[in-house]
């Protein structure tokens, strides 16, 4: 009896140490599972895109501001034959925004188009001309460059001011047909009233009005002598179709007591007859830009001329307000 209760006890424990053994084989089944399920649910999780979490630096929108070396036409395409949209005047600063062919886009004023580069400068041209000593020792140096892109023919005349310029390689030399006129002028100035009319200016070169025009702001600053003197390019003597006209008496010459000698009172009532305007007349220098020279004549022709003449208005209003 006793050693089948001992037989007993030994069978008991060797039951329980088994299903303890298979207790372990089986949690340790299961934790295996459980671990490759956690190593594939991180293999299956995707990778950071380290370009997505790193944190960037807002960009700084930079501006470039460029200004307007002379009065400058605002077209609507990189090109002399688009249309002019306005007007820049000179000093003015316009955001710069692309570059095409030479040209640069702006915005001026909520106005988007395009002018060229050669009349823009990162330098504004407001803060050069503050002082007048400073100026007259600068200017001297300056060289004026000029493009097609300033030339102005309306009803086919050549429109040259402020504004509007010739090109770098406009050298034509005196017009023969403005000489002829002005000939038959003098001749019939003379047989009508006895006088004698004298063209002491006629056709400048480039370099010649250059010179002239810095020595003019070496004598009365640059503000005083673009009032009475053009700088180069701008020049009408430069298109070989104007001449300063004088008589005999040479103390009037480039004088505005001009106008009352017998001669200045002819040219200004017949000048028209020969095709020849009064450029500069009185009271329109907000208009054309220039003082009062009764001397200074421009040969447009005898039919424009007399429309001119008749309507009492100036070459600019004749040419740009209609």
């Amino acid at each position: 009896m006793q050693r089948n209760f001992k037989l007993i006890i030994i069978i008991l424990a060797i039951v329980i140490i088994a299903l303890g053994m298979v207790e372990q084989l089986f949690n340790n089944f299961f934790k295996t599972d459980e671990k490759e399920a956690l190593v594939q649910d991180f293999e299956d999780v995707e990778e950071p895109n380290l370009q997505d979490v790193i944190i960037k630096e807002p960009e700084i929108e930079s501006k470039v501001y460029k200004y307007t070396t002379d009065y400058l036409n605002l077209r609507t395409g990189p090109s002399i034959n688009e249309e002019v949209i306005l007007i820049i005047p000179k000093g003015d600063r316009v955001e710069v925004i692309d570059q095409e062919n030479g040209w640069d886009k702006l915005i001026y004023n909520n106005t988007t188009g395009y002018s060229s580069q050669e009349y823009l400068s990162d330098l504004n041209i407001k803060d050069i001309t503050k002082n007048d000593d400073n100026v007259n020792n600068d200017r001297d140096e300056l060289e004026v460059i000029v493009s097609p892109e300033t030339m102005k023919i309306e009803k086919g005349i050549l429109l040259v001011n402020k504004e509007y310029a010739l090109s770098m390689d406009y050298n034509t030399g005196e017009d023969p047909e403005a000489r002829d006129y002005l000939n038959k002028m003098i001749e019939a100035c003379n047989d009508e009233i006895g006088k004698n009319l004298t063209a002491f200016s006629g056709y400048r070169t480039y370099e010649y009005q250059k010179n002239l025009f810095n020595r003019y702001v070496k004598k009365d600053g640059y503000d005083n002598a673009v009032m009475y003197s053009a700088k180069p390019r701008h020049s009408e003597h430069e298109t070989g179709l104007a001449f300063d006209i004088g008589g005999l008496d040479q103390t009037n010459w480039l004088k505005e007591k001009f106008e009352d000698t017998e001669e200045g009172i002819w040219l200004r009532e017949n000048a028209h007859r020969f095709g020849f305007v009064l450029r500069y007349p009185k009271g329109k220098a907000d208009i054309t830009g220039y003082m009062y020279e009764p001397w200074h004549f421009r040969y447009i022709g005898i039919e424009h001329a007399t429309n001119v003449y008749e309507r009492d208005i100036t070459l600019e209003e004749y040419l740009l307000d209609e």
